[in-house]
């Protein structure tokens, strides 16, 4: 397995992946990524700005996640809580690993890996949010070392819970 930034030409199987992980959040019931958001246009963006990484194995994507270094609005002014994180922070959004892979150890290794990439990137932690609903994900960014730390609302107008882990 191996991390590496994401490519133009990653983008049917990052949006097989998007799709899948849609589809399962639908039947758990939860209203995260339910409708156009994450969608190309996204990960295009991630792309061009250098953000996007992907997990792959024998050559297939099976993760994706951006890794975006900077302020996030949302987390500057969070509804309950707060990050205690130090600027410059690195924030994930947009992460899914292909069903299949999840309990192989695969999910938990492209987490440690963007993790090393903060690290080299100087960030002085890493933020991430879930839907409260999303247990599978608060499960595994605890698993990670992130702790819980704030209520955020994000552009959507939704409430999420915000983790954080600091280096």
């Amino acid at each position: 397995m191996k991390v590496e930034p994401g490519t133009k030409e990653d983008l049917p199987a990052i949006l097989e992946l998007v799709q899948s992980a849609r589809a399962e959040l639908k039947q758990l019931s939860i209203p995260q990524w339910q409708d156009s958001y994450p969608g190309k246009e996204d990960f295009l963006k991630d792309i061009d700005e250098g953000s996007l990484y992907v997990l792959k194995k024998a050559g297939e994507v099976i993760g994706v996640a951006a890794l975006v270094i900077g302020v996030e609005e949302a987390y500057e002014h969070p509804l309950k809580g707060g990050f205690t994180v130090s600027k410059p922070y690195a924030t994930i959004h947009r992460i899914t690993v292909k069903n299949q892979q999840r309990h192989n150890g695969s999910a938990v290794y492209f987490g440690e890996k963007l993790i090393e990439i903060a690290k080299e990137k100087d960030a002085k932690g890493i933020c991430v949010d879930t839907h409260a609903d999303n247990v599978r994900m608060q499960k595994y960014v605890r698993k990670l070392g992130f702790v819980k730390v704030a209520v955020v609302m994000v552009t959507d107008g939704g409430l999420r819970d915000g983790f954080e882990i600091l280096f």
